[in-house]
């Protein structure tokens, strides 16, 4: 039981890293990401500062992964990978857009 904690701990951390570490690069780029974590919500969404609202339905992971294999055209170039099944949903919704404002 102690070892899925810490494994869920150190999926945790590593996650935090990736995502500040995309902040950083986002802004490097010339615009910002804001990262909100919200207990009650399970779906993972973007909003975006227009008012259009994005949802993920398995989060960022919905390519299939190259399974070990390195060189392997798809492990840097997702272009080339297939993708799972997911569903995205988008709209808009003009209370998203205030609260960037």
């Amino acid at each position: 039981m102690v070892s899925d904690e810490h494994h869920t701990m150190r999926v945790l951390r590593d996650q935090a890293s990736g995502l500040q570490e995309l902040v950083s690069e986002c802004s490097k780029s010339g615009f910002s990401l804001a990262i909100h974590y919200d207990d009650a919500l399970h779906d993972r969404k973007v909003e975006l500062d227009n008012g259009h609202v994005i949802v993920l339905g398995r989060g960022l992971d919905y390519f299939h992964s190259p399974k070990g294999r390195r060189y392997f055209p798809g492990a840097r170039n997702f272009a080339l990978r297939s993708c799972k099944k997911t569903s995205i949903d988008i709209y808009f919704d003009e209370h998203v857009k205030s609260t960037w404002s």
